[in-house]
């Protein structure tokens, strides 16, 4: 392995352990809140994650899911905030829960770290880049992960607007 495919799999690890962490503070914080807050990084980790599997390929997917979950879990956040203002929420405990999820994430984990350490990828051929081949392929190949986009980050912009009006 060369030094940058060995920092690549340090910070995958180092991401997957963030990944896993966030995602147990989201199901074990009473506070909507934390909740929210823990979303909001086990986004920025599961995009992170996309962007080191392969940073040629899954550069453009990874900045689009940062910016619609870390944009979902902040408008998640200022709706619940707003909304379960004084809700009272009543905790059940299951004993075998944790262990049960401990377990398959750990397995989930090592399915990935076999699948990607085995399977090597191809060395790519530099193209030249410019803004038109961009713009074309942006809006030829992925029209419809745009489409979404637009709209998500439009539903955030009206959501953010009434919120900032008072609810009115």
């Amino acid at each position: 392995m060369s030094l940058t495919s060995d920092f690549q799999l340090a910070f995958l690890l180092l991401f997957s352990v963030f990944a896993i962490a966030s995602s147990l503070l989201i199901v074990r914080q009473k506070n909507v809140f934390y909740s929210a807050v823990a979303l909001g990084l086990l986004g920025v980790s599961v995009a992170v994650i996309i962007a080191l599997l392969n940073p040629i390929a899954y550069s453009f997917y990874s900045a689009l899911h940062l910016i619609l979950y870390v944009g979902s879990a902040i408008v998640f956040l200022s709706v619940s905030l707003v909304v379960f203002r004084g809700l009272e929420v009543k905790e059940r405990r299951v004993a075998w829960a944790s262990i049960l999820g401990f377990i398959t994430a750990l397995v989930v984990f090592f399915a990935f770290i076999l699948t990607f350490v085995e399977n090597t990828p191809t060395p790519l051929q530099a193209q030249v880049f410019t803004l038109s081949t961009f713009a074309n392929t942006l809006l030829s190949d992925y029209w419809f992960p745009i489409l979404i986009l637009v709209i998500a980050l439009a539903t955030t912009l009206i959501e953010a607007l009434s919120l900032a009006r008072g609810g009115k």
